[in-house]
């Protein structure tokens, strides 16, 4: 095995981890070869884009998906980190996110140590469609070309930044017995507004006057 296969091999068993990805991208740039600088480049721009916040995000992803779309597909499907699509868990699954924090299995599949499912890594948009039909998480190469909308935004992922802990709090809220009561349709939208009146009670029916007998007996 040479040197860059055992960089690529202690990557795909750990690819969430940084430390050897950055050792690559540093023997890479030593290599004379344009490809090599061109993949020590993507490493870091990916490893910049994913640990750092960064003004520009747009136009580094562009860039780096303009890298991307020079190398090797099978070199991607080790080192990159795209984003998972089509995600339909349930929400007390927290979906990992991205191709490098999934358990390896194999080259083109990775499990979800969350929701236990197998995630594909797909090269282009038309082997993407039969796990999207299906209903199965999905990575596209980041070398592909995008539209809007090509694949459904993952309802899981927005769930589990909005939804997912508010229903989780609430469950734990039930547990205590202290679940506060939604509030009204439009409170707090008008607090001038005059208070309803209150409806005038009902008059009661005169029951008859009852007539005793001893007055019978007066009268007569």
């Amino acid at each position: 095995m040479d040197e860059e296969a055992g960089f690529l091999a202690a990557i795909g068993l750990a690819p969430a981890e940084d430390t050897t990805r950055l050792a690559y991208a540093d023997w890479l740039d030593e290599r004379s070869d344009p490809d090599c600088r061109a993949k020590a480049e993507f490493i870091r721009l990916e490893t910049r884009l994913t640990t750092e916040p960064v003004d520009d995000y747009p136009a580094l992803t562009a860039h780096l998906r303009q890298l991307a779309a020079g190398l090797n597909s099978d070199w991607l499907a080790v080192v990159s980190r795209p984003p998972v699509e089509n995600c339909r868990g349930r929400l007390d699954h927290e979906c990992p996110g991205a191709w490098s924090r999934l358990v390896p299995s194999e080259l083109n599949a990775r499990t979800c140590g969350s929701c236990l499912k197998t995630v594909h890594y797909v090269r282009s948009l038309a082997d993407a469609q039969p796990h999207v039909r299906d209903r199965n998480p999905v990575v596209v190469s980041l070398g592909v070309v995008r539209e809007p909308g090509d694949i459904p935004p993952s309802r899981l992922l927005w769930n589990a930044r909005w939804e997912r802990p508010a229903l989780l709090e609430r469950k734990r809220l039930s547990r205590t017995g202290n679940v506060p009561r939604p509030d009204p349709p439009n409170a707090g939208a008008d607090e001038t507004r005059e208070p309803p009146r209150a409806a005038p009670p009902r008059r009661q029916a005169r029951r008859p006057r009852r007539i005793e007998r001893e007055n019978w007996e007066e009268l007569e």
